[in-house]
């Protein structure tokens, strides 16, 4: 689960977003309130319905900064809980490597 990113526009748009999933990236259910919520659900229904992931919703480019960044903030989210600290110090070592 995750709120909306912390841009001033999208905090004045939006009260809360959140999507439920359990185990895997599939998304189990969401819940958006605030102004602008119907243009949220809307893509998180098409994702359900296409069996599309929140790792892959992550990978979609969303406008910036509007309230529809708050469903690639779930994503990244997501995808942050699959980094484990063995591929974090992967990742930093190569980050590392290519700063020389």
């Amino acid at each position: 689960a995750a709120s909306p990113t912390t841009s001033p526009r999208s905090l004045k748009q939006a009260r809360s977003s959140r999507l439920l999933f359990q185990g895997t990236d599939e998304i189990l259910g969401a819940t958006v309130v605030g102004p602008e919520a119907g243009n949220i659900i809307s893509e998180v229904s098409v994702a359900m319905a296409a069996k599309l992931g929140l790792g892959k919703l992550a990978a979609v480019v969303h406008p910036y900064p509007t309230i529809a960044e708050s469903v690639r903030a779930c994503g990244d989210l997501y995808n942050r809980t699959r980094l484990t600290p063995t591929v974090k110090t992967i990742f930093r070592g190569l980050l590392k490597f290519q700063r020389r």
